[in-house]
């Protein structure tokens, strides 16, 4: 998401990468890198870091690169859309819900071929 849509965004986040890096290693001096922390230590660390806009950067980034369409290179095997149930259709067919279950006037759109 960097490259193609937040390009702008790549040299300060990386930036803020390093620090949230160096900060880790600042706060836990010996204990390697983030990634190679014990997960009690990564957990009890990003509690002291979660409202920084780094952060608040970086779960936006995942959340997009989770649910975000397949082809685009995140939602691997659409994982992200089977955790939620969501059923990649190109069309949904009525009833969608309670408040229409009764409407008469849907019409299909055809289908593209791509």
């Amino acid at each position: 998401m960097l490259a193609p849509v937040f390009a702008a965004w790549g040299p300060d986040y990386r930036t803020g990468l390093s620090d949230f890096q160096n900060a880790f290693r600042a706060a836990h001096p010996g204990g390697g890198s983030f990634a190679s922390a014990d997960p009690a230590l990564q957990l009890a660390y990003l509690t002291t870091v979660d409202r920084t806009p780094f952060f608040e950067t970086t779960r936006m980034l995942t959340l997009v690169g989770m649910f975000s369409a397949p082809k685009y290179g995140g939602n691997v095997n659409g994982a992200g859309w089977k955790m939620i149930q969501f059923e990649d259709r190109h069309t949904f067919a009525p009833p969608f819900g309670h408040y229409d279950a009764q409407y008469q006037g849907f019409e299909y759109y055809p289908v593209k071929p791509a």
